[in-house]
């Protein structure tokens, strides 16, 4: 393990580094280049996460142990996992999820978790009995870990105003909509009244205290401040809208060595891309096939209980994919006596087959499953309207500017897998660009993703001249 750098003996940026990237994770690698050139500590780091999903998943098969050498982790990082890697390895020890209203994924709050080693599986778990990680089998007792360390998270909920009437977020039953097209997308763009979907994969019983220190939060306060105020023309009003987002960042940053702010484009505006590419039936079976089934309470042995019926039936799920995509080449004894959820599987994939004019992805649908479906509700979709968009990033600028600059940006575009609407993430990049400029004046924009564009462009272009015999 690296040697922690003292205080003193740290590197200074002469101007905030702004790296652009397109998928979320890629940033990590900037933020561990930071690490290894001593301009961010090797522990104490606070990281001020701006995006509609938390990101706080676990990479699932990769040894801990891996998670200290880069290009292991490279492997098993994607853009829904790679916060808790760092925070295993002892960088990240403070985050905060500022998070638009319309996400809503975990509860809103401060609580103070521990991520470790498991001693029997050795691979990456968390002490939060939230369904977040329930359902994808990443839950343990902090007794049941070893090489732990704490992280302090704190979610809270970025309120804003328009000066039209605010379209009130839709109850469950109004936005129990099965699918969204691409041509509805497009609407959304131009329409002033954006259509909501909220997200809650939340196990609010709170099995297993565990020693996690939770602190709720009045939602039903947080909703009257989200009303418009028509009648106000002032420039700065709405400064104090936030204030607690204020409060909850500067007691973080405070107790921390060094702070990162991290920018998902998608904070503005978002889309679940899952129901761009299933039709209503289609995404219909595949949460059926998901569904995950809830603790019954709090104890010890349901929840553990819970954990072992989970993680059988996605091992099983992953299996009945694996074999229909193969073809049916693995061996499963008599195909007529195949369970009801191989049948459906079976289903599923001709279906998929019929429709899609590319080859299946077994892993994304798999994750899709995973991920996304395995509750009543579904990932966040708000294609905000220019307006909201505008009144978010004032905001976001009202917020940051009560606060001490950052070691450095990252800001993750997440336009290429349809999170962030293609039709807007250039405004919404060039709109945070210059706020970061407004903030912090002379910054040094690194666009990683138009670099990563020119390679694979150079690469391309020297494999078609390859002179052949």
């Amino acid at each position: 393990m690296a040697e922690i750098i003292p205080r003193k003996k740290r590197r200074l940026f002469s101007i905030i580094p702004v790296v652009v990237v397109e998928d979320h994770h890629e940033v990590l690698k900037h933020i561990y280049r930071a690490l290894a050139t001593r301009h961010l500590p090797f522990e104490g780091i606070c990281m001020v996460h701006l995006d509609s999903h938390p990101d706080l998943q676990i990479p699932s098969k990769i040894p801990a142990q891996d998670v200290f050498n880069l290009e292991k982790l490279s492997c098993h990082l994607s853009i829904e996992n790679w916060i808790i890697p760092p925070v295993f390895a002892g960088h990240i020890n403070r985050l905060v999820w500022m998070k638009p209203p319309w996400a809503d994924q975990l509860p809103e709050g401060h609580r103070r978790v521990v991520v470790g080693e498991h001693k029997t599986h050795k691979t990456i778990r968390i002490n939060w009995p939230d369904e977040y990680y329930l359902s994808d089998v990443m839950y343990a007792a902090e007794d049941d870990m070893i090489n732990c360390k704490q992280l302090d998270v704190n979610i809270i909920t970025v309120k804003y105003r328009t000066n039209h009437e605010y379209s009130k977020f839709q109850t469950q039953e109004q936005s129990n909509r099965l699918s969204y097209s691409s041509e509805q997308c497009e609407q959304e763009l131009q329409s002033s009244s954006p259509k909501t979907k909220d997200s809650v994969h939340s196990f609010r019983n709170d099995p297993v205290s565990d020693k996690v220190d939770t602190i709720d939060k009045d939602q039903a306060a947080d909703s009257k401040s989200l009303l418009p105020d028509t009648n106000s023309k002032n420039e700065n009003e709405g400064d104090n809208l936030n204030s607690d987002v204020v409060s909850v960042i500067q007691e973080a940053v405070s107790c921390s060595e060094a702070f990162i702010l991290d920018i998902d484009l998608d904070f503005f505006s978002t889309q679940n891309p899952f129901k761009l590419e299933y039709t209503p039936e289609q995404y219909a079976v595949l949460k059926e096939l998901y569904h995950f089934e809830a603790p019954k309470d709090g104890s010890r042995e349901e929840v553990d209980r819970s954990q072992s019926k989970r993680d059988k039936q996605l091992k099983d799920l992953h299996r009945a994919l694996a074999w229909c995509l193969n073809e049916k080449t693995d061996n499963v004894g008599n195909t007529e006596k195949l369970s009801d959820r191989w049948l459906k599987m079976q289903g599923l994939i001709e279906d998929l087959k019929a429709s899609s004019k590319e080859t299946l992805n077994g892993e994304l649908i798999h994750m899709a499953g995973e991920t996304t479906c395995d509750d009543e509700d579904d990932l966040p979709h708000h294609v905000s309207t220019e307006e909201e968009i505008a009144a978010l990033v004032k905001q976001v600028k009202v917020i940051l500017s009560m606060q001490p600059k950052p070691i450095m940006v990252t800001i993750a575009r997440s336009s290429e897998d349809d999170y962030c609407p293609k039709g807007q993430v250039n405004k919404i990049q060039e709109l945070v660009v210059t706020m970061l400029k407004e903030l912090y004046g002379e910054i040094e924009i690194k666009l990683d993703y138009e670099l990563k564009s020119d390679v694979s462009q150079k690469e391309s272009s020297n494999e078609s001249n390859i002179p052949t015999s």
